[in-house]
């Protein structure tokens, strides 16, 4: 078989097989997604289920339109956009470029049309005369890109503005494409414009990236020259650093005495009789002697001590031949013989 015939039939099954809507190839960010929705395509709800409006005549498949009549905005398209960088880059040129479809015959009153892109603020999803309530929502007050058309029909829209709102670490929008939208600014007029899509589409990215972003979980680094007792050290043995470790706690530096004041010149100076003299400090270490001022008990002698059985047995015998009264008692103190010999009845004598 001849190899002309095989490899010319290779090469029309590739461009079969390739899609008509693959995107082309950017620089500095990539094309994930394109849309665009009509406002004439409301389903309306049947007895045999919704009824989905088919796309207006004139708009080829894989194109996207926008579109004005007067005042209200009859269609809007929109183009996903990725780009390489993040947070905190610095943009230095991104434009995305668009051209118009020649066969389009529903292109009108593109010369006059005023278009903006704007960074878009929900989840979308691709597609083509979309339903209206579905088309993404965007937000021109962030940021916006009016576009400019060349007489041969490309579109070009810088969106150095919106690629900064996308990098802004603080900012709450993340890249997520661009809305294709009327200018609701402009006077009012009557436009559609259509343009090609796939790989007709352009995006060039240029961008400084931004400052990595450090580790929370990294351990600081110690300096050769940092000191033992630094509070950086980890476990028993010392070594390695950790942000968990606690600061080594040292003992307070030692205060010594207050020194002996000195009470005189030399030997056998006497001390001035118009200045009180001022007790010295007791020597380091020594321990104070307790005081008893106050204690009844502590203050007695040990010998005084015998003298208590004594007192109370004085005590107890004066108590007792007193009496209650402190009196002495008339009480006949007698024997129980005697008390017996009382208690008998006495007769009279005859």
């Amino acid at each position: 078989m001849p190899r002309t015939p095989f490899l010319a039939a290779l090469a029309v099954a590739l461009v079969v097989a390739t899609p008509a809507t693959a995107l082309a190839d950017a620089q500095g960010a990539t094309i994930d997604k394109t849309g665009w929705w009509n406002r004439a395509n409301a389903p309306a709800a049947t007895p045999a289920g919704p009824v989905t409006v088919p796309p207006p005549p004139g708009v080829p498949a894989g194109d996207l339109a926008v579109g004005r009549f007067g005042s209200e905005t009859t269609a809007i398209a929109a183009v996903g956009i990725q780009p390489d960088e993040g947070p905190g880059a610095t943009v230095e040129s991104f434009t995305l470029t668009l051209r118009e479809d020649p066969d389009a015959q529903a292109n009108r009153g593109m010369e006059d049309a005023a278009l903006l892109a704007c960074p878009i603020v929900s989840f979308w999803a691709g597609g083509e005369n979309g339903a209206w309530d579905t088309a993404p929502e965007f937000d021109c007050a962030l940021a916006s890109a009016p576009g400019t058309r060349d007489e041969d029909g490309t579109w070009v829209f810088d969106l150095a503005a919106i690629g900064a709102v996308w990098f802004d670490e603080f900012g709450t929008v993340r890249p997520d494409g661009v809305a294709l939208v009327p200018d609701p600014d402009a006077e009012p007029s009557s436009f559609q414009v259509v343009w090609r899509g796939g790989d007709d589409i352009d995006v060039v990215l240029q961008a400084t990236p931004g400052p990595e972003a450090d580790d929370p979980f990294a351990s600081p680094a110690i300096p050769p020259d940092a000191p033992v007792d630094a509070g950086l050290r980890s476990g028993p043995s010392g070594g390695g650093s950790s942000l968990f470790s606690p600061p080594r706690i040292t003992a307070p530096p030692a205060i010594p005495p207050a020194a002996a004041p000195d009470l005189g010149a030399g030997e056998g100076a006497e001390a001035d009789d118009d200045e009180p003299l001022e007790s010295a400090a007791p020597a380091a270490g020594a321990r104070p002697r307790p005081s008893k001022a106050g204690d009844l008990v502590g203050n007695w002698q040990a010998p005084s001590f015998l003298l208590v059985p004594v007192v109370l047995a004085v005590l107890l015998a004066m108590s007792y031949w007193l009496g209650p009264a402190g009196q002495p008692s008339t009480v006949d103190r007698r024997g129980g013989v005697s008390r017996a010999l009382a208690a008998r009845p006495r007769t009279p004598r005859s």
